[in-house]
């Protein structure tokens, strides 16, 4: 009774971390600060492909050490790895410094990406309410929105006055994550007889419980220190074999990254191609206000839309709406307008499909699977961030964002096909 009433803790804690942990006021105007340094929008692509490359070599690895040792020590780690990537970014004027706080900015969002939905999920899971992991997580977005609302809102206030300031302030923001990350409780990791056999087949006969939990975790740890990167080797390999026997879910996080890579690209260059069109930080900041804030009402009803379209519907409809949207942006004089629109669908499918991809993750090696998620989109990223830079240094970004839109048009009918093809319509477990 008083071990569930302590990971009772971590429910609200996710609360207070995703709010504290997301309140980064140099998100909405870092690539407008990066090239009043003098760097161009090529540089600037290139250094978020190597964001995206630190992230696609070290997703996986940092989510096997989140599941060995532990996802409270990973989300702390994560945190400080993030202030030291805001330092660099403030202080360094060199190329290369600044690849280098892009790397670590890369480190401490793998150390959190798949530790904290795993941490939440197992949390709920040994409290016997893992039906609320969709509901819980409907808020967590919602939170999460709101920390961008006043992060979008407070960015560009303080941008047009102090970036000094702002910096300042968002370093204090991380330093009070890292301490609500501090009181985490670290939960049991218990299998259910359902996925019991796919483990087995990953780990041998000897699979049970207690490989995940008491003196099983404490010998993974030993073999840990003796061994760090073997034992990382082998977790990361472990989740690639398992989603190899699971391939509803390998073809849901390509598709579903695939579509959130695009959505990303215009999010940040669109800060520059605004602020050269005349628009200050501070009117930046309240679309960008305006559209979180449409995404964390969309996503707190994801459940309901869910129960009335259906799985399949989602698959399908919305993300042929969001790239109808990259259309609009692209060629519509109301640009502005289609990327506030790419807010409302993404909430409904980021808490939509991650509940159904959750329920097919066994837990002793969630995380491992859920940062190949992150690592997927990151191989997206790599390629075509630094395009996108490459063509509004050369051309323009209008002509960047069409790239994407026809880009998008087409490898959203190959998956229309794959999926129409094996009649991937996921029934709810």
């Amino acid at each position: 009774m008083i071990r569930k009433r302590n990971l009772s803790r971590n429910i609200p804690l996710s609360y207070l971390f995703v709010f504290f942990s997301n309140l980064d006021l140099t998100h909405g105007v870092w690539m407008i600060f990066l090239a009043a340094k003098g760097f161009s929008l090529l540089e600037l692509g290139i250094m978020e492909g190597v964001f995206h490359a630190t992230s696609i070599l070290m997703e996986v690895p940092t989510g096997a050490v989140a599941d060995l040792w532990g996802r409270r020590t990973s989300r702390i780690t994560g945190r400080l790895f993030f202030l030291v990537s805001l330092l660099l970014m403030f202080f360094a004027h060199n190329f290369f410094l600044q690849v280098l706080g892009f790397s670590f900015c890369a480190l401490s969002y793998n150390l959190e990406s798949g530790a904290g939905e795993a941490l939440l999920f197992d949390s709920l899971k040994s409290l016997g309410r893992r039906n609320s992991y969709m509901k819980i997580n409907s808020r967590k977005e919602l939170l999460l929105q709101a920390a961008w609302i006043l992060s979008f809102l407070g960015g560009g206030c303080l941008a047009v006055r102090s970036y000094p300031r702002l910096f300042a302030l968002s370093a204090f923001l991380c330093l009070a994550a890292t301490g609500v990350a501090w009181f985490f409780i670290e939960p049991p990791v218990v299998e259910s007889p359902i996925h019991d056999a796919p483990l087995k087949e990953l780990y041998g006969e000897t699979y049970g419980d207690s490989d995940f939990s008491g003196e099983g975790r404490s010998s993974s740890l030993r073999e840990a220190v003796g061994g760090i990167f073997s034992s990382i080797v082998d977790r990361a390999r472990e989740g690639v074999s398992l989603l190899k026997g699971r391939p509803v879910v390998f073809l849901l996080i390509v598709y579903t990254e695939l579509i959130f890579t695009f959505t990303t690209i215009l999010f940040f260059f669109l800060q520059t191609m605004w602020k050269a069109g005349g628009l200050t930080e501070w009117a930046i900041g309240l679309i960008y206000a305006f559209r979180c804030g449409l995404s964390g009402v969309t996503g707190l009803s994801a459940p309901g839309v869910e129960k009335r379209l259906g799985p399949r519907r989602i698959l399908i409809a919305l993300p042929f709406l969001l790239v109808f949207c990259l259309w609009g942006v692209a060629l519509s004089p109301r640009g502005i307008l289609f990327f506030i629109i790419t807010g409302l669908l993404e909430g409904i499918i980021i808490i939509a499909l991650g509940d159904y991809i959750n329920q097919r993750i066994p837990s002793g090696i969630r995380a491992t699977v859920l940062s190949f998620q992150s690592m997927v989109f990151s191989f997206f990223m790599i390629l075509l961030f630094p395009l996108v830079g490459m063509i509004g240094d050369r051309v323009s970004l209008s002509a960047a964002f069409l790239l994407c839109a026809v880009i998008g048009t087409v490898l959203y009918f190959i998956f229309l096909y794959v999926f129409g093809r094996k009649k991937c319509d996921i029934p709810v477990s």
